[in-house]
């Protein structure tokens, strides 16, 4: 109880603290580890993110099923390995761990088959990223993501929109520009051009460029001054005209981060979300207020993506127990990692008369049924493609 309390903490800060606090009971349970280290980078901590994935490593032995904690971990070495200048001796790390991680990864895992297609083809390894991707393509697991991917890998001028971070985990595939040579600028107006057009996987790239940058910095470098330079002016320099200058640079990024970037961001996972891409309506599920949220997590689930459905349990896991536990039966049947892979538990009914017990009895079956039904129309959905 101590150790769920913790994991489903909001404050990502009150989460570390909550999980320091639990150290001596969970020393050697991997997946303890695991959220520690997520907490840690989440809370600006990259060192003692490194240091509790290291003690994961540690601590994580070889189990008789396909370890989620693992292939996740995997993701968050790989990224700081990435963001760094990358060497022959990094290249062949990443290559262990994306070795791992096909080890470790379920079939019906298609973001991870296309993170793992995309690295292999960062690294220069065609063959393998193709391996990767066809696999979701021959179980017809998000088959029209798939085709595009591969199409790209024919095409040299695209290698640059390949290039994959792995720091939003709960299981998602985030696609980034990360040059601004006047050689891409084609690319980035091709790219808004599909989207006005109508091609939902370019609006939800759009919406993952929007989601991903900040634009404190890129307005400081217009005026030609670091962004801790124009803090430091309001503070530390006789100035009044560096104390206004940074003033307004640091108002004018904030007003762009807070306001602008959120709504360009929502305006094309919207419009993606639309247009039937299921991983656009899960993000724009997670930006949204309750009730639109539940409407696209519901869309989302509809076409079995396991996220949605685990963050429906989540979401209705107080108010509603019975369609809690529903949701999070079908990410069970489509194979989520919940629980660790295992059944979800029932709702308790210890304490409740014969007729009470017979009531819940017959809800929780009610409740398996709705779920069977939902994933027996996935994968007719699935099929039909």
């Amino acid at each position: 109880d101590k150790f769920y309390a913790a994991i489903h903490e909001n404050d990502s800060s009150k989460r570390l603290r909550m999980l320091r606090y639990i150290e001596g009971d969970f020393s050697m349970y991997s997946p303890y580890w695991f959220y520690r280290a997520k907490a840690a980078y989440e809370c600006g901590e990259p060192e003692e993110s490194q240091k509790f994935f290291e003690k994961f490593n540690e601590v994580w032995r070889p189990v008789l099923r396909k370890d989620p904690y693992r292939v996740e971990a995997l993701k968050y070495k790989i990224d700081g390995l990435i963001r760094d200048e990358l060497s022959a001796e990094n290249a062949k790390i990443i290559r262990e761990c994306l070795a791992e991680m096909r080890d470790n990864t379920l079939l019906e895992d298609w973001p991870n088959n296309i993170y793992m297609g995309m690295m292999y083809f960062t690294l220069g390894d065609k063959e393998a990223a193709i391996d990767c991707v066809m696999c979701n393509i021959d179980f017809c697991f998000e088959r029209e993501t798939s085709k595009r991917l591969l199409a790209s890998f024919d095409d040299k001028a695209r290698h640059e929109e390949t290039v994959v971070s792995a720091a939003n985990s709960e299981h998602e595939v985030v696609e980034q520009h990360t040059s601004h040579t006047t050689e891409q600028k084609p690319q980035k107006q091709s790219l808004r051009q599909r989207a006005k057009s109508g091609d939902p996987e370019a609006q939800y790239q759009l919406g993952c460029f929007y989601g991903g940058i900040s634009l404190h910095f890129i307005v400081c470098m217009i005026f030609g001054l670091p962004f801790y330079e124009c803090f430091a002016a309001m503070f530390f320099y006789p100035s009044l005209l560096l104390v206004v200058v940074g003033a307004c640079i640091l108002w004018i990024g904030g007003v762009i981060d807070n306001k602008c970037l959120p709504l360009m961001t929502k305006y094309w996972y919207t419009k993606a979300a639309e247009n039937g891409h299921i991983e656009a309506m899960y993000k724009l599920a997670k930006i949204c207020k309750y009730d639109e949220a539940i409407r696209w997590y519901k869309n989302a689930a509809g076409y079995g993506h396991i996220g949605a459905q685990k963050a429906l349990g989540e979401l209705y896991r107080f108010n509603s127990p019975i369609e809690s536990y529903m949701w999070e039966y079908l990410a069970y049947l489509c194979n989520g990692a919940i629980n660790l892979g295992d059944k979800p538990k029932t709702p308790a009914y210890d304490g409740l008369s014969k007729k009470e017990t017979r009531a819940a009895i017959a809800s929780i079956a009610w409740a398996e049924n709705e779920a069977q039904k939902m994933y027996d129309e996935i994968q007719k959905r699935k099929e039909s493609k």
